[in-house]
Order: structure tokens, then sequence, then C-alpha cells
């Protein structure tokens, strides 16, 4: 039996590795020394969290109910904790460096902390935050200086140790005795099922990649990864690689997965170490009842919308009813969409920054009077009895056809089969009359590819005016101070960086520090100081000549705007971004940058 001692001191060991590929072989060593359950639990919590992220699991515990226990604990004003803050960079350090003189008691195992934590959790409704704050303080009253730390990481949800679930995927692969096939195997199986931990467990439990991957099957309720896009510069290109393309706009508003269920499909979930923790709660809403039917929304990054989208919800309600009645025995319905805001009175879309007010869990029905949405309805995954991710498009398109007019709220988006690239231009230029910023070519046969990116959809925009023809996405990795007027803010410029897919590790492309205005940069240090640490990230590559005041672990993605790419000899990624300019940010997970193969493409296009 592990105790949580022995896993919080092989998390510190893992901080002081500097090399990816040392950490991910010590991350497999030690993951299969774990029992399947251990194992699992271990890597929620290199993850921060509990449990997957489509489990309500979420402490909402506050930076400032942390300063209280530590108040308490280490006889300390709040003043002198904001301090010590500033010094470590981290509560975590701050308890470690400020008990270390506390005797060491008999650890508890991991399976009992990973249940005094749900108990955090699950402490909601009047006066739950006293009883957070007295489980916490408590817990942390009974564990060493080195457990203590990382509970606090984990609860505020960063563990800082620069291991994403792509690692942990390279790590239990790398175990096998054909491990680049049990890393396609294992990509696969977490596509399917979402949950690292459980993926986890399989491997460490088994051998058998065949087992595992039978074990891996997507269940409704439970997102799938978003299938993606690849790009094109011109819809010339876009034809060689589809003959007969399909086209559809390409609206600005956020990825929306939605589930409608009436069996109690996801009992079959219950070899999952959370489920014990979720399946009473509003997680799951399992009913008894035959007849009731389930809504689940979720998106890109594979956390619940449902409460923020009620409007949706009832939308797809009813369009489950027709369904269920239509086939009395089936499973389920699961479908792919981009919800978008709409104003009724003008008949036209909203800006994006209105569709994220949104996203949000308190004053739900005043925002969704404020900013009314639709979602734009474009895939069917699963239907009936059957999943669909082997179906051809063709087909599924035409199950998508039955839903057809059933929701105003609910609409199909609207499928083009151009003949040639003029008439697919033509398409595009209306498009973006009406203030869409592109479109989408698919190949009719095209199959649903969990997480992946192919050219068998491929997304066209164009900024006009700029050479460079789309955005790029990047992510923070450390700020400047800046300096005259930006002073003041203590930030003048941010240091962003790329995913390479293929090393597993994030890379410089660009400083920005244009397209910000004062009240932006506030919000941004206000954002990015959640994310200081004291080193920088063995997934992470900074040249010397670049090293940011500040270092941020990759978190905060936003998308940047910028003339052109150019050959780069001084960022790692071999490239950077000609007057780049910040546009938002963006929710995606880190890994979901613009890639570097994808900015490789990018910059051959400008140069051919």
């Amino acid at each position: 039996m592990t105790t949580f001692l022995e896993i919080s001191t092989f998390f510190e060991q893992l901080e002081n590795i500097s090399s990816r590929l040392e950490l991910r072989d010590k991350l497999g060593n030690f993951l299969y020394s774990l029992t399947p359950t251990e194992g699992a639990i271990t890597t929620y919590f290199i993850t921060g969290r509990l449990a997957p992220k489509f489990v309500d699991a979420e402490f909402a515990v506050s930076e400032k109910t942390i300063i209280h226990v530590l108040e308490d604990l280490l006889a300390k004003s709040e003043t002198e904790i904001k301090r010590l803050k500033q010094e470590y960079n981290d509560y975590g350090n701050i308890f470690k460096e400020l008990t270390q003189h506390k005797i060491q008691k008999s650890s508890l195992p991991l399976a009992t902390i990973y249940e005094k934590l749900w108990d955090i959790v699950k402490a909601t409704g009047k006066g739950s935050q006293k009883i957070k704050f007295d489980l916490l303080k408590n817990l942390l009253s009974s564990t060493s200086p080195v457990e203590g730390k990382f509970i606090i990481r984990i609860i505020l949800g960063r563990m800082r140790l620069g291991i994403s679930e792509r690692t942990i995927l390279d790590a239990i692969s790398i175990k096998t005795d054909a491990p680049k096939q049990a890393r396609q195997i294992a990509e696969k199986a977490f596509g399917l099922t979402s949950d690292i931990g459980y993926v986890s467990s399989l491997f460490i439990q088994n051998s058998d990649l065949d087992s595992i991957m039978h074990k891996s099957q997507f269940t409704p309720g439970i997102p799938i990864a978003a299938k993606l896009v690849e790009r094109e510069k011109t819809i010339k290109n876009v034809f060689k690689r589809i003959p007969t393309p399909y086209e559809e706009p390409k609206y600005d508003g956020l990825r929306c997965q939605a589930h409608i269920y009436k069996t109690e499909e996801l009992k079959s979930l219950s070899n999952r170490i959370w489920y014990k923790y979720t399946s009473s709660r509003e997680t799951l809403r399992l009913s008894n009842s035959a007849d009731s039917i389930h809504v689940k929304l979720f998106s890109r990054n594979l956390e619940s919308l449902t409460s923020m989208f009620p409007e949706i919800v009832r939308g797809f309600k009813q369009v489950g009813q027709a369904l269920f009645q239509r086939y009395p025995n089936a499973k389920a319905f699961v479908f792919d969409g981009e919800v978008v805001g709409f104003n009724p009175n003008t008949n036209e879309f909203s800006p994006f920054t209105d569709t994220m007010t949104r996203r949000r869990k308190y004053n739900v029905d005043e925002a969704a009077t404020e900013t009314p949405v639709k979602i734009f309805t474009f895939d069917v995954i699963f239907w009936d009895k059957t999943a669909l991710l082997d179906t051809p498009l063709r087909k599924r398109k035409e199950l998508l056809e039955k839903i057809r007019d059933i929701h105003p709220d609910i609409i199909l988006t609207p499928t083009h089969t151009p003949q040639t690239p003029k008439k697919a231009e033509q398409l595009f230029l209306d498009y973006v009359s009406e203030g869409l910023e592109g479109v989408i070519f698919k190949d009719p046969n095209s199959l649903y590819t969990p997480g992946l990116r192919r050219f068998d959809w491929i997304k066209f925009k164009r900024a006009m005016k700029k050479e460079l023809a789309d955005t790029i996405d990047v992510v923070a990795l450390g700020y400047y101070y800046g300096t005259g007027k930006w002073a003041k803010f203590g930030i003048g410029a941010i240091l962003v960086g790329i995913y390479d897919e293929k090393k597993d590790r994030y890379l410089t492309i660009t400083k920005v520090g244009t397209g910000i205005t004062e009240e932006q940069w506030k919000m941004l240090k206000k954002t990015l100081d959640q994310y200081k640490i004291s080193r920088q990230l063995p997934n992470v590559e900074i040249p010397k000549q670049l090293m940011p005041d500040v270092l941020l672990e990759p978190a905060v993605v936003m998308e940047l705007e910028a003339d052109e790419i150019t050959k780069s000899p001084t960022h790692s990624a071999g490239f950077a971004l000609r007057f780049p300019r910040f546009k938002r940010l963006r929710d995606k997970d880190p890994t979901q940058t613009t890639s570097l193969h994808e900015i490789q493409e990018m910059f051959s296009e400008t140069r051919n």
C-alpha cells in the first residue's frame, strides 16, 4: 500500500529533473510500481485534479481561503503570507518551508488522502466555505511538510511539474514491449475516454493492447476528444487534397459536444475510481426513470457546459424526445457543433467576446437574456445504439438531417458541394461578408477521428490585407516587467510559444506587447500571475537571451494576429512572428496551440 508521503516525495524528485526524457522514464517506472488504482489517482494528481475534466470535481477553494488556512497554521498575518507568496511564487512551498520543524507523523495511504480531498469537493451549499476551511486545515495539520505542499497544489490545480497528459501517455507506453504501437493505442484510448487515470490504470494492469482498446469504448454521456482541422493557404490546394469537398461556414463560437441519453449508460463507469464519489451528485445525474432524457454539453476542453446554456439543453431535450419516440430502444444520440451568440432583433451573429460571457456559473438566466445563443450542429457521432466514428461523413450527414427543424435553437450547419474552386471561393466570400471568419472543407468520406488533425477537414480563412492567412494560437511562457509607462503595470511584454507535438515540449516563437489596452494589461497580468513558477520546466525550451523576468507554467492560451512568419535563429521554434498583435484569450488546452508542424506548413505556404 503506497502512502501519500511516497507520492509527494516522488513529485519533489520530478521537480528536480530538467530532462524531459528522464522525466518520462522516471514517471513510467514509478507508475508501473503502483497498483492500477494508485496509478489512476497519481495521474489525476499530476494534472491537479481528482478526476477527468468532464467530472464536476472542483474544490471551489479560493486563494483567499488558502491564505486564511496558512494564517492559522503558520501564525502569520495575511500581509506576511502575501509577501511570502512573492518570495516563493507558490503557497505549497510556503507551507513546506515554514513547517520543516514539524515532527513527521506516519503518513496516510494514498487512497485515504484521495478520499479526504473528495470530502472537500463534496462540501456544498450554505456554510460550505467554513466546512472546506476546516477540512483543509485539519488535513494539512496531519500531514508532513512535503505532503502539505502538494495537497495545496492539487487543490489549486497548479502542480508545476511540467507534465502534460501527453507526457503521461508517453510514460505508460515506453515501458511496454511495443512502445510505438502502445503510444498509438494510448492516444486512441485517451481520445475515446477522455480519462487519463483510467487509461493509465488499464496499461498498469494489462499488457494486452487489444484488451486495452476493447475497454476504451465511446460511452454516451462522456465526451470524446474533438476532431481537429488542418489549414490551407488557397482553395486550389484544398481541391487538390479533396477533389469533391463539402463546404461549410466556420462559426466563431464555442465548440460544443451534445450528448442525449435515456438509459443508465453511465453505470458502465462504476469501475472508475472517481465514480462512487459522483454517481449520486449532479455530475452524472442518473435516473431510475426509463422515460427520463438526459442532456450533457461539453466544451472542446472536455469540461461541462450544461449549466451555462439552458436554452441549448432544452432544445436538445426536445430533439431527444422526438428521436426516442422514433427509436424507443435507442441508447443515445451525440452531436458536434458550435455555440454562437445570435441577436434575434438584428438577425446577426454576436461577437465572440459576447458569446464568451455565457461561460459562467452564476446569473446564467440574466446572461441568456443579454446574449441569446444557438448551436450550429455539423456532425453526429453516436446514433441509436452505434458509435459512428468509423462511418463516412456523408452517411453521418444523412442521419443529421433527421433532426432538422425540430427546435429553433438547434440549427443544422449549411453544407454545400461546390464543383469548382471558383464556386467555393464565391461561397467563402459570401460567408465572410456575413461577418464569419471563413469556411471548413470536409471530405465526404472522412471518418471522425477524436483528437487527431488530418487533411480530410481543412479550414480556410483569410485576414484581408495581411500576408499571413490565419491567426496563431500560442501559450504564455513568461513575461517581462516593462519600462516607461508599462512599468506601472509590472508587465510590458509576454513571451509566448507553440507546441511541438512530436517532442511534447513548448517552443518560443515571439514576444507580444502590442494590440493590448491598459485594461487588458491589468487583466492579463492578473491571469498570468496565477501560473508564476520559480524554475524553467523540462517541457519548455527558452533560449537564455530570451529568459523572461517572470516564468509561467504553460496554461494561458491566446490568439495572435501577425503580418508573417519568418525564420528565427533566436527563438527555439526556429521561427518568429513579424508584428504580432494580441487578439484575445482562448479557451484551449495549451497542447492545442498552433503546432510546430502547422507553423512550418504556414511558412512554406507563404514562400510558394
